[in-house]
C-alpha cells in the first residue's frame, strides 16, 4: 500500500510507520523477517537511518519508539548480514572456507 501510494523510497518506513500503530513492546523478529525478506540491502541502506532525527519529547510516544526499534533492527539485520559476507569472502581467499 505504502509503494503504491507515495512510491518506493517510500514503502518501507510508512509500512514500518503503520506496524508500529499497533501494539507490541518490542520489534518482533517475524516483522524484520518480513522487511528483510521483501527489501534488499540497497533499499535498506539508502534511508540512512542515522541521520534520523526525533523531537526528543516524541520518544515518550510508544509508536514512534517502536518505530525507531524497528528500523534500527532492519538495519542492524542488514549490517550483520554484509559483515558475515565480508567475512566468509575473506574466509575463501585466505584458505578459511565454510
Amino acid at each position: 500500500m505504502s509503494q503504491t501510494c507515495f512510491g518506493a523510497d517510500w514503502a518501507l518506513p510508512l509500512a514500518a510507520m503503520l506496524l508500529a500503530l499497533r501494539s507490541r513492546k518490542y520489534a518482533d523478529e517475524a516483522i524484520v523477517d518480513g522487511f528483510c525478506s521483501m527489501f534488499d540491502d540497497e533499499e535498506v541502506k539508502k534511508l540512512h537511518l542515522e541521520d534520523m532525527k526525533f523531537e526528543p519529547e516524541s520518544r515518550r510516544l510508544p509508536e514512534l519508539r517502536l518505530y525507531w526499534q524497528m528500523m534500527k533492527a532492519i538495519r542492524q539485520r542488514i549490517d550483520d548480514g554484509a559483515v558475515a559476507d565480508l567475512g566468509k569472502a575473506f574466509g575463501r581467499k585466505v584458505g578459511f572456507a565454510d
